[in-house]
């Protein structure tokens, strides 16, 4: 089973805000037209990225 990471834990992980984080994940949902995160996780999962 996969496992997911909150935006707080890939901040840490990355040595950024979770509110950098919330950011990106925003803007790259914008971008790809989407309106959920699990529309988003769904486009990365398959799209193998």
């Amino acid at each position: 089973m996969p496992c997911y990471k909150t935006n707080k834990v890939i901040g840490k992980e990355l040595c950024i805000s979770k509110f950098t984080v919330d950011t990106h994940v925003k803007n790259i949902k914008e971008k790809l037209q989407l309106n959920k995160k699990g529309e988003l996780i769904r486009f990365v999962l398959s799209n193998r990225l």
